[in-house]
């Protein structure tokens, strides 16, 4: 008796195994997100930048130094058009140089610029 709920068990197991993998299969497209930021003279002039990417392609990117969305291609349009017409998301991008660039300000600035070393050495 035991060895037929052993055998249940197992196929149990393979059953949802192969539900499991049918069901996270890989997809044929890829979106991505990127934000970044660029310091000039420290935090006395910061451009941020998020830039949406669909299947390797930026289609669309905001930059704080424009205050809106860019569309770079035509499938970025709509999205640029939509985000643009909302006012409270814009204002939620145009802050973001001070509450993610210039707040995360130290962290990226000790891990980059402080390494220095001299080429003779290597």
């Amino acid at each position: 008796m035991a060895m037929l709920y052993c055998i249940s068990f197992i196929f149990l197991i393979l059953l949802i195994r192969l539900d499991f993998c049918r069901l996270s299969a890989a997809v044929d497209y890829m979106t991505e997100m990127k934000s970044d930021c660029h310091y000039l003279n420290g935090t006395q002039r910061v451009q941020y930048l998020q830039r949406y990417f669909y299947n390797q392609e930026e289609f669309v990117y905001f930059d704080s130094d424009k205050g809106y969305f860019i569309a770079k291609t035509e499938f970025g349009k709509p999205d640029a058009d939509y985000w643009n017409n909302n006012k409270d998301f814009i204002e939620q991008r145009r802050s973001a140089v001070e509450t993610f660039c210039k707040h995360n300000y130290g962290v990226f600035h000790s891990v980059t610029a402080d390494r220095r070393f001299s080429l003779k050495s290597l």
